[in-house]
C-alpha cells in the first residue's frame, strides 16, 4: 500500500507540466479559477481541426474578453498565437509570434470581424498595406482587392494562418456550453479555464491523488516533499492570472 502510494505520487508529480503557467503560488492559495473539464475535449477538437494545439482558454469572471493561447508548427517554424474576443465590435484580435528555433523571426497583429452580406458566416480583416480584404472561413483564408473589380489575390502563409487562428478562436469562444460554464464560474466570483487535454488530465489526476493519499503524505521526507510539490502544481493551475 505504501509503495503503491509513493510510486503514484511520484508519477503524477513528474507528469504534471503546468507549473510554468503560474509563479509564486502557495499550495494554500485560494483558487481564482474553475477548471472546465466538460468543455475540454470539444474545445481542443476545434483547434486540432486546423492543426493548432491549445495551451489555454480563459474566460474572465466579468465575461468581457475571452482569451485563448495556442500554437502551430509548420515548415520548420513555430507559430504562437494569442487571440482575444472583442465583444463590443463582434471581432477577434489575433497576435502572432513566429519562431525559428529560439529566434523570433516575425510578429504580427490583426483584427478580424463579422460583417453582413455575402460573408456573414466568415471573419473579415482589412489589410491596408496591399489594399485587400482577407476573408477567413471555417476551412480556408483568401484575399480580395478592396477596390472593384475585387479580384482575388495571393494570400501570404502568415495571413492564412492568422485567419485560420481567428476563426478557430471565434468558434471556440461562441460555444453555448462554454458560455454556460463561464456564467457558473462567474457566479462563484471565479474565472473559467479550459486546458489542453494532456494538462487537463494531469490536473484532475493530481486532484484525485491529493485527496486519496492525503493520509500517506507524511510517510517519509521524500513522500512529503512530493506531495507538497503536487499541491503547488495544482494550485498554480487554479491561480493562473
Amino acid at each position: 500500500m505504501w509503495l503503491r502510494a509513493c510510486l503514484k505520487l511520484g508519477l503524477t508529480v513528474m507528469a504534471f507540466g503546468l507549473v510554468s503557467l503560474g509563479a509564486g503560488v502557495t499550495a494554500q492559495a485560494k483558487a481564482k479559477n474553475v477548471i472546465d473539464h466538460k468543455d475540454c475535449a470539444a474545445t481542443n477538437k476545434i483547434f486540432k481541426a486546423q492543426g493548432f494545439k491549445l495551451s489555454l482558454l480563459r474566460v474572465p469572471k466579468n465575461g468581457e474578453i475571452y482569451v485563448a493561447a495556442f500554437t502551430k508548427k509548420q515548415d520548420g517554424k513555430r507559430y504562437e498565437f494569442v487571440a482575444g474576443e472583442q465583444p463590443a465590435g463582434n471581432a477577434v484580435k489575433v497576435n502572432m509570434v513566429v519562431y525559428q528555433g529560439k529566434k523570433v523571426v516575425s510578429r504580427k497583429s490583426s483584427l478580424w470581424g463579422h460583417v453582413g452580406g455575402k460573408y456573414y458566416k466568415d471573419l473579415v480583416s482589412q489589410n491596408n498595406q496591399n489594399e485587400t480584404y482577407m476573408i477567413a472561413s471555417k476551412t480556408k483564408t483568401w484575399s480580395l482587392k478592396i477596390l472593384p473589380p475585387h479580384n482575388k489575390v495571393v494570400t501570404a502563409t502568415a495571413q492564412q494562418l492568422m485567419g485560420s487562428a481567428a476563426m478557430r478562436a471565434d468558434i471556440a469562444f461562441n460555444r453555448n456550453s462554454l458560455e454556460y460554464h463561464a456564467d457558473l464560474a462567474a457566479n462563484q466570483g471565479k474565472n473559467l479555464l479550459v486546458l489542453n487535454q494532456q494538462d487537463d488530465k494531469a490536473y484532475w489526476q493530481g486532484k484525485k491523488i491529493l485527496k486519496k493519499y492525503k493520509a500517506y503524505a507524511g510517510y517519509s521526507k521524500k513522500t512529503k516533499k512530493m506531495y507538497r510539490t503536487l499541491q503547488k502544481n495544482v494550485a498554480h493551475v487554479e491561480n493562473v492570472s
